[in-house]
């Protein structure tokens, strides 16, 4: 997992696949896009751009993937995200997915969180476990970018 700031995703060559075509994306206006699915580099990098209500925290549920890496980037807003590096260990409650690339995984005792707002990415490698969405203080809309970048 990293969180940094956008100016600095440049640094990560060696741990984001596909950087060039990634870079190249958000030197773009992404916050005029329109919410839905745009192509980057057909299915090895695409960007989701969504608008929705943050949750309570105990509404939450950790997610991972396998054939993808999640980009995390709020365009609007702000919002918790609880994290669990590593989570290969963690038991799923709902099984792999594999058209949609997910998996939902029971909530640990303990885990990390941190917080995204504009101007800020969070990259989640496939064994990440990752619970987005969560309300900082009152639930709120936020707006937000999700670049999936396929893993070799």
């Amino acid at each position: 997992m990293i969180l940094d700031t956008i100016e600095n995703i440049g640094s990560y060559a060696a741990a984001i696949p596909n950087l060039k075509a990634i870079r190249d994306f958000l030197a773009g206006d992404v916050a005029a896009l329109p919410d839905g699915r745009v192509e980057i580099d057909g299915d090895r990098v695409f960007a989701s751009i969504s608008s929705y209500g943050t949750k309570r925290l105990e509404d939450g549920v950790f997610e991972a993937h396998r054939r993808y890496a999640d980009i995390q980037i709020l365009l609007e807003g702000e919002e918790m995200c609880g994290v669990v590096p590593g989570a290969d260990w963690m038991k799923e409650n709902v099984p792999y997915d594999e058209p949609r690339d997910i998996r939902f995984l029971n909530t640990p005792p303990e885990f990390s969180r941190i917080t995204l707002t504009p101007g800020l990415f969070a990259f989640f490698a496939p064994s990440d476990a990752h619970m987005p969405g969560i309300a900082i203080g009152t639930m709120h809309r936020v707006r937000k970018c999700v670049i999936k970048t396929a893993i070799d």
